[in-house]
This record gives structure tokens, sequence and C-alpha cells, in this order.
């Protein structure tokens, strides 16, 4: 740009700090350097998605390695070992279908006990996407058969044990990719010489276009400050 006015670092400064950049500078040789961040946290953002992968890999090894799924069908007041070496043991204590007014079925129901070494651990109603968990294993309900108040219950025992880091890493992978495409990290570069010449440059890591739109308006915007420096100056 033509030169600034002597306060031309306060011009620079102000004008990237209202585009959120955080400014730094320096005085070196004469010349007084700028340098403006912004979202300089960003490329954090990476890690974290690379660290969400490595975590859908282990919840995947685990699932698969020590997870294990089993259908077990108990009858009114019979007790069934999970098997799994889980030491589980689940007791059928009842069975209900749940009712509006009108007939229409409400919920399955089925009262469930746990047992570990003969004695009850947890108890607990098991319905249809409501499991009922203990030990890291999880109940679900899965059909019921008999008549009213003699119902045996088949239930899912599901223990998975990369479900928990499957989960965080879908949050690391939506914070993290959220943060890379919406937040790219941008710097600016600011040399002022003594003389008041400025010159600028810019980098950003994504959406290049947006930012060479946005580095051009500042550009124009200090363009503009400096001829009106000029006018001042002529009068």
């Amino acid at each position: 740009t033509p030169p600034l006015a002597g306060g031309a670092g306060g011009v620079v400064r102000e004008s990237l700090e209202r585009r959120g950049f955080r400014v730094r500078s320096e005085t070196a040789g004469g010349a007084l350097y700028l340098r403006g961040d912004r979202n300089r946290l960003a490329p954090l953002a990476t890690l974290v998605t690379h660290l969400a992968v490595l975590l859908l890999l282990l919840g995947a090894a685990l699932g698969s390695g020590y997870g294990w799924r089993e259908e077990i069908t108990i009858g009114p007041g019979e007790t069934v070992e999970v098997g799994h070496e889980s030491g589980l043991a689940l007791r059928n204590d009842g069975f209900t279908i749940a009712r509006y007014l009108d007939g229409s079925i409400a919920a399955y129901e089925a009262e469930v006990t746990v047992v570990v070494e003969g004695r009850e651990v947890r108890r607990g109603i098991v319905r249809v996407n409501e499991p009922l968990t203990y030990g890291g294993v999880g109940l679900y309900l899965r059909g019921y058969a008999g008549t009213e108040g003699r119902h045996s219950v088949t239930l899912l025992a599901v223990r998975d044990p990369g479900y928990s880091p499957a989960i965080v890493a879908g949050f690391l992978l939506l914070l993290g990719l959220t943060v890379s495409l919406n937040f790219p990290y941008r710097c600016v570069h600011a040399r002022i010489e003594p003389e008041g010449t400025l010159r600028l440059a810019g980098r950003a890591e994504r959406r290049a276009c947006d930012f060479g739109r946005e580095f051009a308006l500042l550009v124009e915007e200090l363009r503009h400050v400096a001829a009106n420096t000029d006018e001042e100056k002529d009068r």
C-alpha cells in the first residue's frame, strides 16, 4: 500500500482486531512487524479428528475381540445363566402387557432379576428399547410367548466394550470436522517500514477463496486510509 501515517501500526492492528485476529507485534531493524492469527487453535482439530479415527478402530477391535451377544429364553419364575464367563444369571419374575384405556398396547414389560453367585444384585423392568444393564451387560427385550400370567420372555444379553470408545470417537469426530470446516486457521503478516510503507501477506489452511476476498477487502481498507492520509498532507 502507499505509505501510511506515523500511527500505521495502530491502524493495521485495529483493522485486524476488528476482523477477529489476535495481533502481536515487534520491532526489528527499524521496521514494525505485526502478525494476526484467527482460529489459531484450529489446527488441533485435525489431531482431534485423527484421535477419533483411532478410537473408532479401538472400539471396533474391542467389540469384535471381547464383545458377545446371547439370546436367552426364560420361562416364568425360571433362572437361566447367561454364560460367556459373565457369572450372571437371569430370573423371569413376570411379564406384563400394558394397555391404554381403549385396549391398544402401550408397552411390553418384563420384570427381570440379575443373580450373581446366588445373590440378587439387580432387579428392574425391561421394555422395548429400554434395556436393563449390569456389569457392562445390557439386557434387551426381544420377545415373549405363552398365556396371560405364564409368559416366557426372550432377552438379548449384549456385552460391547467398544461401545463407549465408539461414542466418544463419534463426538470427537463431529467436533474436529466442525472446527476444521467452519473455523479454519487464518494468518496475516504485516511489515511497516520506517517511512510508512506497508507490506502485507496472508495465508489460510482451508477455504482460501473466502480468505482471498477478505484479504482483498483488508488491503482496500488500508489503501483507503493511506489515500486519506495523503490528502490530509496535501492540504
